[in-house]
Order: C-alpha cells, then sequence, then structure tokens
C-alpha cells in the first residue's frame, strides 16, 4: 500500500447507498430468473414431453413436466448469481464508497484551515486521477496564499510612505483569484 495506511477492513462505507444499491442487483437478478421462467412456461405452453418419471415413462404437458424441475433450477441459479453479483458490487464499490468518504470528511474537517493537506489513496482505491487534480488545485491554491501572506508580512515591515505601493501589490495578487463577488 503507497499510502502507509492499514488495510480497511469495513466494507460498508456508505451503508445507505451500498445496501439500498445491492438489494437493486438481487431485485433484478430475481427478476430476470422469474422473467426466464415466465418466457419458458409461455413457449411450452401447448406443447407435450415424453419422458420417464423413475421407471415410468410419462407423456405430459411441457409445463407440467418440467415445472418443478425447472422453477427450482431458475431459483437456484437466480440465487447463486444474486449473491455472487451481491459479493462482487461489494467488494467493487468498497474501492470507490471508501474514497469518496475519505474526500467527504477530508474535505469537512482538515481543507477547512489546512492548505498544506494532500489527498491519499489506497492502490486499488478508484478516483485517483481525482485525487490528483485536487492535490494540483491545493498545491497552486496553498502557493497563491502563502504568497498573499508573504506579502502582507512584507507590507507590515515597510515603511509608511510605501503603503499605497504594498496595497496595490497586494491587490493584484487577490486579483489573481477568480471569486463569485
Amino acid at each position: 500500500m503507497s499510502s502507509g495506511r492499514a488495510k480497511r477492513r469495513n466494507y460498508f462505507i456508505n451503508k445507505k447507498f451500498q445496501s439500498s444499491f445491492s438489494l437493486r442487483v438481487v431485485f433484478l437478478v430475481l427478476a430476470e430468473a422469474a422473467l426466464v421462467a415466465a418466457l419458458f412456461l409461455y413457449v411450452s405452453k401447448g406443447t407435450l414431453t415424453t419422458g420417464y418419471h423413475g421407471a415410468e415413462f410419462a407423456l405430459e404437458k411441457t409445463t407440467q413436466f418440467f415445472f418443478i424441475t425447472f422453477f427450482m433450477v431458475t431459483l437456484i441459479i437466480g440465487v447463486a448469481v444474486a449473491l455472487a453479483g451481491l459479493l462482487v458490487f461489494i467488494l467493487l464499490s468498497h474501492r470507490i464508497a471508501g474514497p469518496m468518504y475519505r474526500f467527504e470528511k477530508d474535505l469537512k474537517e482538515k481543507l477547512e484551515k489546512d492548505l498544506s493537506y494532500r489527498f491519499r489513496l489506497r492502490r486499488k482505491d478508484e478516483f485517483k486521477s481525482l485525487a490528483e487534480g485536487l492535490n494540483v488545485f491545493l498545491n497552486s491554491l496553498d502557493r497563491r496564499v502563502g504568497n498573499f501572506k508573504k506579502e502582507i508580512d512584507a507590507a507590515k515591515k515597510k515603511d509608511p510612505s510605501h503603503i499605497k505601493e504594498s496595497l496595490e501589490r497586494l491587490k493584484e495578487i487577490a486579483d489573481s483569484f477568480k471569486t463569485s463577488t
């Protein structure tokens, strides 16, 4: 791990998002299994099938002959695919929800007062380009605010007769920031 942080063990970082999405995936897979069963029943409507039940030879409607077997197979495969999809989703969403959670937390806690903070993600986390972009922005902002502070300190030390010159330089630096006001 490049950031030196401990491996995350909690896979439900944003429980509301992850559980809601997981339930939707499970519902979608089970609905798909039900649609496949309904399609089979529709297509096999009015057809006959021959086969053996134990030692007896049987001639039955296809839907009756296969209903229990088809229903069980569809149910088992539907549940297995839903559970596998759920597991894969939780593991992959962990790589998305974790960085987003950290971005939110760090933006609220650290960046309010500390422009020297930089985002660091784990090797397998998503949003690396976003973190790099934010870090470039923070470097620029940190440097510009640092220059502004240095200019204020220099203006304090100057002779009062140079106040106009110092204020013009501070105004020039402040104008380099595009603001909404």
